[in-house]
């Protein structure tokens, strides 16, 4: 029994580095560095677009009072 248990833990292992084989050749193919970054800058515009927003808002609401 405990070869089995043995063989189950050697196969998990080699399944795991398997995949982040798989995943690291995907990654480097298809330009994941450039997507990720893009999706960053986006995030980035997006939370200074609302800080910005919600400034002009309150200036809006102050010059009117």
């Amino acid at each position: 029994m405990k070869i089995k248990i043995s063989y189950i833990v050697y196969v998990v292992i080699a399944t795991i580095f398997a995949g982040l084989s798989i995943f690291t050749d995907i990654f480097e193919t298809l330009h994941f560095e450039a997507i990720f970054s893009h999706l960053g800058l986006m995030f980035g515009l997006l939370i200074a677009a609302s800080v910005l927003i919600g400034i002009a808002k309150s200036l809006i609401k102050e010059l009117t009072d």
